[in-house]
């Protein structure tokens, strides 16, 4: 347990890291210094038999990393931010996602990964990677794959600082916001249905349709929310507004809970059929692989996935499981890979919580152990 409590250490150690350099920048050349200095330092110190010292390294190691983890993270957004700044005759890029919005002036929100320069010749000369969010007017007929033109857009120069709204886009993965008002700022140059991410993506959207229309509005509203993650149908609005006026609206957000609840059924099926364990944790994996393919992603539920696969990996692999291990490393995980997450209440919450409901259960276990003894 005081392993466990050390690997907790460390991520409080790499978050603050990540926190005292969205403050203060200390600028990449010394960060590249102390990341090799903490490195060499941590690894001399597995020579000794002092835990303390070890201790002490790994957590200097995890702040350090944190510092440059984020500076990383921002310099290649500002660059990418700089590359792509200013007035376009024309962009071109494949749509990566979609989104339908619940908003007065626009209704749709596209990923769109930019091919500046494969097809066309930009006015800048430049070959233009990284992707823009596009907010639409009206809905357009693209789907995920197709190649989608831009017609007179503008993209706003970056800030020197990292700003509030560099931390949501960055969040998104997206680099810079575009605005189409009028439905001939945009044109579908070529519709892609071959790749596997559009297949998927179309499947999906086949199955839920279908699924929703053999429910009455409400009960498909509900379905969409609880069962999917889907937070695109047209009544979700209406919905949420009622459920926060109570202050009841986390009823209605698809969390790592749901995840569990369809493990802990079909595990209770599976228990049923005459079959080894590793079968049926792997039809188990299988199910969930489905299930995560058809339904909409979350922070929440990424964590509870994420958590299983592993914790399945190493049942597999015959490892003692640790629960609390696992979270950890899933949450470092995701912040090295995206350390703007830390800055968002949904992280905060399912990561805290879930912290928190283990750290208790923990003690509330030693303590009902004493009673018995």
């Amino acid at each position: 347990m005081k392993q466990a409590y050390n690997f907790l250490l460390c991520l409080a150690a790499l978050i603050l890291g990540i926190l005292l350099e969205s403050i203060e920048p200390l600028g990449i050349t010394p960060l590249y210094t102390s990341f090799f200095i903490s490195s060499v330092s941590t690894l001399l110190s597995l020579t000794s038999r002092r835990k303390s010292l070890q201790l002490t390294a790994a957590l200097v190691l995890s702040l350090t990393t944190g510092h440059l983890v984020f500076a990383l993270h921002t310099q290649v957004l500002k660059q990418e931010q700089a590359k792509l700044s200013g007035h376009y005759g024309y962009l071109v890029g494949l749509v990566a996602s979609k989104e339908l919005l619940q908003h007065p002036l626009y209704q749709e929100h596209l990923t769109v990964k930019l091919e500046g320069g494969k097809h066309t010749k930009l006015f800048t000369g430049q070959r233009l990677h990284g992707n823009i969010g596009v907010y639409i007017k009206t809905p357009t007929t693209a789907n995920i794959g197709d190649k989608i033109l831009f017609k007179n857009v503008a993209i706003k120069p970056p800030s020197k600082k990292i700003t509030s709204n560099d931390l949501s886009l960055a969040r998104q993965g997206i680099v810079a916001t575009v605005f189409a008002a009028s439905k001939y700022q945009y044109k579908i140059l070529e519709r892609e249905s071959d790749s596997l991410k559009a297949t998927i993506w179309q499947w999906r959207q086949v199955l839920y349709n279908r699924f929703i229309t053999n429910f009455s509005p409400l009960s498909a509203v509900y379905s969409s929310l609880i069962f999917f993650g889907n937070k695109q149908h047209a009544l979700t609005c209406n919905l949420q507004d009622k459920f926060a006026l109570w202050g009841l609206s986390h009823y209605l957000a698809r969390s790592g809970l749901h995840i569990v609840l369809l493990i802990a059924m079909w595990f209770i099926i599976l228990r049923l059929i005459p079959l080894n364990i590793r079968f049926k944790n792997f039809f188990l994996c299988l199910f969930i692989g489905i299930y995560t393919l058809c339904s909409w992603e979350s922070i929440s539920f990424l964590r509870a996935l994420f958590v299983f696969l592993l914790a399945q990996g190493g049942l597999w692999l015959g490892r003692e499981i640790k629960t609390l291990h696992l979270l950890t490393l899933v949450c470092m995980g995701m912040i090295l890979y995206n350390p703007f997450l830390i800055f968002y209440l949904d992280f905060q919450l399912t990561f805290g919580l879930t912290f928190g409901l283990l750290t208790f259960s923990k003690h509330l276990v030693r303590e009902d152990s004493r009673l018995v003894e």
